[in-house]
């Protein structure tokens, strides 16, 4: 065993590391897990990581996060190597999955599946029981208020609770929309309500270092350049939208947009926001040299202007890469001009990746 490794198993919880490690009948086990809000204050538990890699016969999961330790910082008290695999919430293809194995549904029933996803969310924990729509509500609810008082207002000492949850209800109920801070704190001006264009700021990043919240960034494609203005932000979880706000049309299109975004990124996509001249694209997905142009709207059925409106965009972006129209309509299918127009679910549930 190397020194640098030896001179860590001192540590309270595993004095005996040596003898326990090369046995087969025991293993070093802290009184409670490392990087638990207990043991992360009562011990170096990051000394005890940094030795079982130095030994190279451990092969060790380390989750965040707490009011103490997000899983983004979990690389500074790391060192050497190490692999960041972000873990979602359930994918529509695993929500099938969790049906067959948890309840006695039709899993067969796509689209009454893609309702009840689209309502309840992608957290496990709603799906490995029957609950009902108000019992699920109530989950993800409990999910969200925790959150924000364990890994945020906790963290980081927020003392108006009351005004950091108005603002973060207020991003929620605007996923999909242009937002900017100016915007909340004008809101919360008309509201009677007054909090500076900074602090508003500080909540938005704390939300999003909690993965409340994603900020989705505009991204030029004639200038090849990120954008600084009107911006977008997406929740942690679409369940999250209807648990607090309940099911709305108006929500609907921002919710949809929310569940590819997801989707997207759970494929190992970078996203983007496109501007087209004067039009947007939804959003711009690139995985190294794959490039995929996506819109996302609840029908394109109503009137041949609405097809239009959302087929412009893509017309004008003059590269070869693949172009999507993503809806609900069960007419969904055709092929015009290159850009392919798909049904949500099914693109939800295609192999391609």
């Amino acid at each position: 065993m190397a020194i640098r490794t030896a001179i860590y198993t001192k540590m309270p919880y595993c004095g005996d590391y040596n003898r326990h490690s090369r046995s087969s009948r025991g293993t070093c086990r802290p009184p409670a897990l490392p990087g638990s809000d207990r043991t992360a204050h009562r011990y170096p538990w990051e000394k005890l990581v940094n030795s079982l890699v130095a030994e190279g016969r451990a092969d060790l999961y380390i989750t965040g996060s707490n009011s103490h330790l997000l899983s983004g910082e979990l690389a500074t008290y790391i060192a050497g190597r190490y692999v960041s695999i972000e873990v979602w919430p359930l994918s529509f293809t695993e929500h099938l999955a969790f049906g067959e194995a948890f309840s006695q549904r039709d899993m067969t029933r796509i689209d009454d599946e893609f309702a009840r996803y689209l309502r309840f969310g992608g957290f496990p924990g709603v799906h490995v029981v029957s609950f009902d729509e108000p019992d699920a509500r109530s989950v993800v609810t409990d999910i969200f208020r925790s959150t924000l008082v364990r890994d945020v207002l906790t963290r980081h000492k927020i003392r108006d609770a009351n005004m950091f949850e108005h603002v973060a209800t207020f991003a929620i109920d605007n996923v999909g929309n242009p937002f900017s801070a100016r915007r909340v704190a004008g809101f919360m001006k008309s509201q009677r309500r007054s909090i500076s264009h900074e602090t508003v700021l500080n909540y938005l990043s704390a939300l999003e270092e909690a993965f409340v919240i994603a900020r989705v960034p505009r991204y030029d494609l004639r200038g090849r350049a990120l954008l600084s203005t009107d911006e977008k932000h997406y929740v942690g979880d679409h369940g999250i939208v209807h648990a607090l706000f309940g099911y709305s049309d108006q929500r609907l299109p921002g919710v949809l947009e929310n569940i590819i975004w997801m989707e997207l990124r759970r494929r190992g996509y970078d996203v983007t926001i496109g501007k087209v001249g004067a039009t947007e694209v939804d959003f711009v997905a690139t995985r190294q040299n794959d490039v995929r142009y996506v819109q996302v709207a609840t029908t394109i059925a109503l009137s041949p202007e609405t097809r239009r409106r959302e087929y412009a965009p893509l017309e004008a972006i003059n590269d070869n890469h693949p172009k999507y129209v993503l809806t609900l309509d069960p007419m969904a299918g055709d092929n015009t001009d290159g850009i392919r127009h798909l049904r949500i679910p099914d693109f939800l549930l295609s192999a391609e990746q």
